[in-house]
């Protein structure tokens, strides 16, 4: 398998959404309960700053097929024209890496606490983890608490959109009065 870059950090639906669909509400921020501000913004920014680090954002194909069902127009053109971004299949070796976490799990070797309550989460969950594991992913960007615990439970560095700084305003230079 090639290495995409020097780095690569993975996204999950829970964030990309604010991509997907503008009037998507914004999560509360756990420390203050109040709604984080400019959520979007921060996902565009965030999008830019990895691109100007080199590092390649990765979409698992499951993750964009759960954002395209609230998908605005212009959401596919935008992620075609980013050049850090990389939509990824969950393949072979993802498949592997699934049935492995899913098999240790299942045999109890696993804490129940990292498994997600669906049955049908916890697969999409572990495909998301798995993706990022053989993609070998730095980072996992999500806003959701139980893939949270599962990928940090699989080693994952997890970051949400409270750790992802938003962008600075440029706020206009006063004229000077004649």
């Amino acid at each position: 398998m090639a290495i995409l870059s020097e780095s690569t950090a993975v996204i999950d639906s829970s964030l990309l959404l604010f991509l997907a669909d503008p009037m998507c509400s914004p999560p509360l921020d756990p420390d203050t309960n109040h709604p984080i501000e400019r959520a979007r913004d921060r996902i565009e920014h965030l999008i830019r700053e990895l691109g100007n680090r080199r590092t390649v954002l990765l979409i698992p194909a499951p993750v964009l097929a759960e954002s395209l069902v609230r998908a605005e127009a212009g959401f596919m053109p935008m992620l075609n024209h980013a050049r850090n971004v990389r939509i990824v299949p969950f393949d072979y070796l993802a498949a592997e890496e699934c049935a492995s976490l899913l098999r240790r799990q299942l045999e109890n070797k696993e804490n129940a606490s990292t498994i997600p309550q669906s049955r049908q989460c916890a697969k999409v969950d572990l495909q998301i983890v798995a993706i990022a594991r053989t993609r070998h992913a730095e980072v996992l960007y999500t806003q959701d608490a139980g893939m949270r615990k599962l990928a940090t439970h699989y080693g994952l560095d997890v970051k949400s959109l409270q750790d992802i700084a938003p962008p600075q305003i440029q706020l206009p230079l006063p004229l000077e009065k004649e």
